[in-house]
């Protein structure tokens, strides 16, 4: 299960809001991307890309309406890497950054309500996605319609009506099953181990070593 919840343990209110996956039965829960990413604060609607590793998500404000620019995030370049996230969406920008910056700064960024973009992904595959968008925010219908969107930021309308919207498209086609995890032996969900590489990564990065 993939899913973005709200991180607060010594983090910021707002810009902490990654994604985190976690077996059907609630076991193993862990970091998919982000958990130090300040810029985009939120990925919602985040959806596994078939045929890759690859997910696709809304990139928005912390607070609001699941509306922004759309990304696609490739943890295999790292959990907390910004150049993992690119966004596809040219006209509605994002710079993904973990750099640290005060809550006055994030007005102006990526942190603030960007209406009648971009929400809904869905993807076909690795090039297509569908999406609903409702801009451009200056002289557009101020309507939701749904698009087909291409990984390179092209994007084609494929159906609007003028009463009212049209969000959440979802591909009407065969799907596998999902994967079926074996319940873990009660020795082995007992304990475990872990350590603790480097504390200076993360939240402590500023502090000089030592």
């Amino acid at each position: 299960i993939l899913y973005t919840r709200w991180e607060y343990v010594d983090k910021d209110v707002s810009l902490q809001q990654g994604l985190w996956t976690m077996n059907p039965d609630g076991t193993r829960v862990a970091l998919h991307f982000g958990n130090t990413i300040t810029d985009p604060p939120v990925m919602w609607q985040a959806h596994e890309i078939p045929g890759s590793r690859n997910v696709i998500a809304t990139l928005c404000a912390h607070h609001g309406f699941p509306v922004g620019a759309l990304g696609i995030i490739n943890h295999s370049k790292g959990r907390e890497n910004p150049a993992a996230l690119r966004c596809l969406t040219p006209d509605e920008p994002i710079e993904p950054t973990n750099r640290p910056f005060a809550y006055p700064e994030v007005t102006g960024r990526s942190d603030k309500q960007r209406r009648w973009a971009y929400r809904d992904p869905r993807p076909i595959d690795e090039s297509l996605f569908l999406c609903a968008y409702g801009g451009p925010a200056s002289g557009g219908p101020k309507r939701y319609r749904l698009f087909l969107l291409h990984d390179q930021g092209k994007k084609m309308h494929l159906y609007g009506d003028r009463r009212v919207d049209c969000l959440y498209p979802i591909p009407l086609v065969p799907r596998p099953k999902p994967v079926t995890l074996p319940e873990l032996p009660q020795a082995e969900a007992a304990y475990g181990e872990f350590f603790v590489r480097d504390v200076y990564t993360g939240p402590l990065a500023s502090l000089a070593r030592g």
